[in-house]
């Protein structure tokens, strides 16, 4: 379930953002959303003794920045969930920053998502949002 959301989510979300960047922004920010997001898992670990810091492997992270970088560069685009209600993008990425937090601090036996990685991608991805936004 876990590589089926990060892949629906990429197709969604992903698809709009290279749309609207260029293939080449979307592939750089995806990128840096990726590593960054592993190194906040590391120091996270290091530093603080939370998140996982052994092997990881999968999306996640950068999957999260993509959702970050959606919710702030179309924060009214309204999204329907379970095909039950709507909600606007702003609110859902507020809403998987909160939970990744939650999850991270949580201490669940066997538990083998990294959850700060998470939140390392939704940092990433306002970093570089921030930058862009700078720069111009």
């Amino acid at each position: 379930m876990h590589i089926l959301f990060n892949m629906l989510a990429l197709a969604f979300f992903g698809s709009m953002l290279e749309e609207f960047w260029g293939t080449k922004k979307f592939l750089l920010f995806y990128i840096i959303c990726g590593i960054g997001a592993g190194v906040f898992n590391i120091f996270s670990d290091l530093f603080f003794g939370l998140g996982a810091f052994s092997i990881m492997m999968g999306a996640s992270g950068a999957v999260y920045g993509v959702l970050t970088a959606f919710g702030v560069t179309f924060p009214n685009m309204e999204i329907r969930l379970m095909f039950l209600f709507k909600v606007k993008a702003i609110y859902l990425v507020m809403f998987l920053g909160i939970s990744a937090i939650l999850m991270g601090f949580r201490n669940v036996p066997g538990d083998q998502t990294a959850h700060f990685t998470h939140l390392g991608g939704i940092v990433t991805a306002i970093i570089i949002l921030q930058v862009w936004k700078f720069r111009g």
